[in-house]
């Protein structure tokens, strides 16, 4: 991480774009990405089962890292969008402060009515106990 004199800069040291009232899914979300070994654990596991599924090929095609449909029975997938977003949080080519967590978003929209086109304030603890947490480990399980 480094410093400059606009402020810090670097990987790992990019903010959430607020998309209406997704700080209590932001600030989670900023935790999990600042706890490396959760999010390689998360890596090396979803690398593993995309492996073992067919979920990729060595030749070029298809990222292996990306987990095929029959594995999380057709329907959208945590873990893939939380990987893809905190490589963009991570990527140090990167030369946005800010990144966007509209997949991700939509994604939780998608698998919980409850957040589909919100816009008012959610308990962030709720949030992640409850939605993220629960989709999570139902797709590395």
């Amino acid at each position: 991480m480094g410093q400059s004199g606009s402020g810090l800069s670097g990987p790992g040291v990019r903010g959430l774009k607020n998309l209406d009232s997704t700080c209590y899914m932001n600030v989670g979300l900023q935790c999990l990405f600042q706890t490396p070994g959760l999010t390689a654990v998360l890596w090396d596991q979803w690398k593993t089962k995309t492996s073992l599924a067919g979920g990729g090929s060595a030749g070029g095609g298809e990222d292996s890292t990306r987990i095929c449909p029959e594995l999380r029975g057709g329907r959208e997938s945590i873990v893939e969008k939380y990987l893809d977003l905190a490589e963009l949080v991570w990527d140090s080519r990167g030369v946005s402060s800010c990144v966007s967590p509209e997949e991700l978003k939509r994604t939780i929209d998608k698998l919980d009515p409850r957040y589909r086109g919100c816009t008012e304030q959610r308990d962030a603890v709720d949030f992640f106990l409850n939605v993220f947490i629960k989709h999570l480990h139902s797709d590395v399980k």
